[in-house]
């Protein structure tokens, strides 16, 4: 049974959109501690987990979430008399695998640096410098792990004049210790990349891809550089985009991507193409090069530049996307849109706004597991950050042999009828297991001690398996 994971007090339903979409009121981060470029990743402990920086304090910071309510006090990821470069459109990656959290950002000396957590990120280690002698001002880092192995990319420059900026790769086989010399992978296209736009790691058992804005005389196309040799050189690439956006100065919004298969990877970018700024979704055959598909999320008026920064997750078999865009004409809005990696449509008329409330609500991003979507972004009225989910709302109540459940708005009292015995459990939208009993016919449960919000009843019966959704 697929639910949701954290318990949040309040929820409305949506309809009209292909499903009815169960998305949570919004719950605060944290106060206080800066709203730039927050990450958000759902770890192994189903956690939901954030980082972010404060342009204020020049700090880098991650808040994991309790479990229950809300988050925990944000861990500060930068020692003490090393500052966090801070920028609205560019902040902190970081990845897991297992128990460990690897996470990178870059300082105000144009040092990029990783520090590790061992415990699902209740604690980090020491910093680590990334980048090895010889670079210039590497910087906008990103991140990604496989078997211990961390592959972390950066922009470096020809000199400390910032010139010729390409992508390049550090690799560090001792999982965050130390990293060997930088490679070059941006080069193999012998043009410039985007200055200021970031870059999106990604790796599998057979690639190691950076997919990143290049600048061709000031054409700003997405590319992707491959190396199958894990990491060691980058000898192929293959374009995403080819809308041609001309642009004399840097855009400051680069790619996002994931792999569904061994051998596809979809990605989701802006472009400005037929007289307006548009989000695009692409997929790509990596072994082929080919592009199996491209489409647009989103389109703006043509004199609306507001549509940006779109961020992706997949997770079994969902593929979910965000990002900013106007919302009534008065404010600027999250919005979300969701397929599978089977049908790789996403409708524009399933597009939600998440946040249509006055006011700014910004630079989004989404993790999803357990079919749930875990969305994060900034909000300009308060300075702070905010998390929300949202899920698919099923049929209140998924027959096994006449098993009912009422009422399902509960108060003080639910009643669960059966038509054979089995085993009762109910599941808090955390996970916590609430009831555990059997049943052999009937059930009355007081429900007068339990905190406001969605339940998952579950009725096993032998290989049979009926589950039902209560809010109290």
């Amino acid at each position: 049974m697929k639910y949701l994971l954290l318990t949040i007090y309040a929820f409305f339903l949506l309809h009209g959109t292909g499903q009815d979409l169960i998305i949570t009121d919004p719950i605060l981060v944290a106060t206080d501690f800066g709203n730039y470029h927050p990450q958000i990743e759902v770890t192994n402990d189903n956690r939901a987990n954030i980082s972010w920086t404060d342009p204020g304090a020049h700090n880098a910071y991650f808040a994991k979430h309790n479990g229950f309510d809300g988050f925990s006090a944000p861990v500060q990821l930068n020692p003490a008399g090393l500052d966090v470069a801070s920028y609205s459109w560019s902040g902190p990656d970081f990845t897991y695998e297992g128990d460990n959290i690897y996470a990178v950002f870059q300082g105000q000396n144009n040092q990029s640096y990783l520090v590790k957590s061992i415990d699902n990120g209740l604690s980090f280690g020491d910093t680590v410098r990334i980048a090895s002698e010889g670079s210039h001002s590497p910087v906008y880092p990103d991140v990604a792990v496989l078997n211990d192995t961390v592959y972390a990319t950066f922009m470096n420059h020809e000199d400390e004049s910032w010139s010729s900026p390409d992508y390049v790769l550090a690799r560090s086989i001792d999982g965050g210790e130390s990293f060997e010399n930088f490679v070059i992978a941006s080069e193999i296209l012998s043009d410039e990349v985007c200055d200021c736009c970031p870059p999106e790691i990604i790796v599998n058992e057979n690639y190691v891809i950076i997919y990143f804005r290049n600048n061709d005389d000031n054409i700003r196309d997405i590319k992707a550089v491959v190396s199958y040799d894990r990491g060691e050189s980058f000898t192929d690439w293959y374009s995403v985009d080819e809308h041609e956006w001309n642009i004399m100065a840097c855009p400051s919004t680069g790619p996002d991507a994931r792999f569904i298969d061994d051998e596809i990877v979809v990605s989701i970018y802006k472009s400005y193409f037929d007289g307006g700024a548009k989000v695009y979704f692409n997929a790509t055959n990596v072994f082929s090069g080919t592009n199996l598909h491209t489409e647009v999320m989103e389109a703006a008026g043509s004199s609306n530049l507001q549509v940006n920064y779109p961020q992706l997750t997949v997770d079994d078999g969902m593929i979910g996307a965000v990002w900013e865009g106007a919302g009534d004409g008065t404010s600027i809005d999250v919005f979300f849109n969701r397929t599978s990696t089977t049908e790789l449509d996403f409708n524009p008329d399933n597009a939600v706004n998440l946040t249509p409330i006055s006011g700014v609500q910004s630079k989004p991003d989404i993790a999803l597991k357990n079919g749930v979507y875990n969305i994060v972004y900034a909000n300009s009225t308060d300075g702070n950050l905010y998390y929300l989910q949202v899920g698919e709302a099923s049929g209140i109540v998924e027959e096994a042999s006449d098993f009912r459940v009422y009422p399902t708005q509960i108060t003080d009292l639910l009643s669960i009828n059966v038509g054979q015995p089995g085993l009762i459990e109910i599941l808090a939208l955390n996970g916590e297991r609430i009831y555990e009993g059997p049943i052999s016919s009937s059930l009355i449960i007081n429900t007068c001690d339990w905190s406001n919000g969605v339940y998952f009843v579950r009725i096993l019966q032998g290989g049979k398996v009926g589950t039902a959704q209560v809010v109290k």
